[in-house]
């Protein structure tokens, strides 16, 4: 059995402090994506741990594009705007979770050799209680 990808709740109030001068329809956008990632990254470096790194690194550059071309819309427009940036997105936080070291971003932190991440507050390993 691999790795077991490990989510870390990170220091939220930070997250959110950013926002804070931010208009209510932002800080939702902003809220929404980070409770949307904390699955779907999951997901994706689960399907990820399969891939060689070179697959990995494929993946990564394929992404960064399509990020790039919809992350503002995905950031502040919240809704269906940025819809298809979301998916490379999470493809990117997930294959960075599968570097040494992790990710971390929006309030949270992803890993899968989390004792190798010092950062850690609280975890919590998904499948487990």
């Amino acid at each position: 059995m691999g790795p077991r990808i490990v989510t870390v709740l990170g220091d939220l109030e930070a997250w959110r402090d950013l926002y804070a001068a931010a208009e209510p329809e932002e800080r939702a956008a902003a809220a929404s994506l980070a409770e949307r990632l904390l699955d779907a990254v999951d997901e994706q470096a689960e399907r990820m741990l399969a891939l060689p790194f070179t697959g990995r690194k494929a993946l990564l550059d394929e992404n960064v594009w399509v990020l790039a071309q919809g992350a503002d819309r995905l950031q502040y427009a919240g809704g269906d705007a940025g819809e298809d940036a979301f998916p490379a997105l999470a493809q990117i936080v997930a294959a960075l979770a599968l570097q040494p070291g992790g990710i971390t971003f929006a309030g949270h932190h992803w890993c899968a050799l989390h004792r190798l991440c010092a950062s850690a507050t609280q975890i919590t390993v998904k499948g487990r209680p």
